[in-house]
């Protein structure tokens, strides 16, 4: 008997061992993104860093901050996003390259961070294109914009989730308001790193001067540069209230954002994590323009107010927007689908 129960237990044993050792799971084997890992397993939870360059507050930083925290609550906590703002993991340079290797899954980033890699997004900040906010939402929601993406995507191996703004760049001084193109001469104004930007300052007359973002600041302090073009959210944002007196409003470009997710760590995700993921983007964009960016922008402008600096809005474009105006041409020679992206937002009223 003893022999017989023996026999029995040795039997048990070794089927619960091959049970063990049988077929692997069904899943989609994840990649190691050093974030967790994608996967199209409802039950499994995915932890997916989002890191960005946008400092707490802005308009850009609200709807980053919006989109995590919608994510994780519509999952039912099987998506966590975790934000990381601020440059904590490295700025627009150190992102875009991070997250089309693959190691950080999702970022946010200057639109013209991709300008390393791509010509194609340098037409979406070409002067006084796209000069007021309902336009550009136009155009980031035209057939021509996603034209654009559908071909960068393609190329980077990226996909694009979504945009929002941080405001109009405008022209901000030390030495004296701007009205007239002859205000800009012989004025040092320090410029985002940008071949079209560049080009747009110089040909309007003024010293272009570029330096780090956390260094301006200081060079307006000193001296060192009588101003800068800036939005008015980061003016009020970085304190340059403080030290300069004049912002003019003049449209010059706009300085989008964009959220992108690799390529391979988007495609491991399941279908149904993929919409949810893409819908809350797309209602974080709508947001992003209609709700956040007005009520941010309008308070900043008045903390710039309070703070001693004067507003003046530049009336008068035409003889500004005559000195650039064959860089869209320029630009549109490069791709059949920049020339049609121009074309359309030149149309937009």
């Amino acid at each position: 008997m003893k022999k017989k129960i023996t026999l029995l237990l040795v039997a048990i044993m070794l089927l619960s061992l091959l049970t063990g050792c049988g077929g692997e799971s069904s899943s989609p084997t994840p990649s190691d993104s050093g974030a967790g890992q994608a996967s199209g397993g409802q039950d499994e939870t995915i932890t997916i860093v989002y890191a960005t360059p946008e400092a707490a507050g802005m308009p850009t930083d609200t709807m980053s901050q919006w989109v995590a925290k919608e994510i994780t609550e519509r999952s039912g906590g099987h998506i966590v996003v975790e934000v990381h703002n601020a440059g904590t993991l490295g700025g627009d340079t150190e992102l875009v390259s991070q997250v089309m290797e693959g190691t950080i899954p999702l970022v946010g980033l200057s639109i013209s961070a991709l300008s390393q890699y791509t010509s194609l997004f340098e037409c979406t900040q070409l002067p006084f294109l796209l000069s007021d906010y309902e336009k550009e939402k136009a155009a980031f929601d035209s057939d021509e914009y996603a034209a654009l993406v559908e071909e960068a995507e393609a190329e980077l191996n990226l996909k694009f989730l979504g945009s929002a703004e941080n405001g109009m760049r405008h022209f901000a001084s030390k030495v004296k308001p701007v009205s007239t193109m002859d205000d800009l001469k012989g004025q040092k104004l320090r410029i985002m790193t940008s071949p079209v930007i560049q080009e747009t300052i110089t040909r309007l007359g003024a010293n272009v001067t570029t330096m780090a973002y956390n260094e301006v600041y200081t060079g307006l302090q000193n001296g060192v540069i009588d101003g800068e073009e800036i939005n008015i959210t980061s003016a009020a944002m970085q304190k340059h209230y403080e030290v300069i007196q004049y912002f003019s409003e003049i449209g010059l470009y706009p300085f989008p954002a964009v959220y992108v997710m690799n390529g391979d760590y988007w495609n491991q995700l399941s279908a149904e994590d993929q919409q949810l993921i893409a819908g809350v983007f797309a209602e974080g964009h709508d947001k992003a323009f209609d709700e956040f960016l007005p009520e941010i922008e309008a308070d900043c402008k008045q903390t710039c107010i309070d703070g001693g600096v004067t507003f003046n809005t530049v009336t008068d474009l035409a003889p500004f927007q005559e000195k650039v105006l064959d860089l869209y041409e320029e630009y549109g020679a490069k791709n059949e689908k920049i020339a049609a992206f121009i074309e359309m937002a030149q149309n937009l009223t």
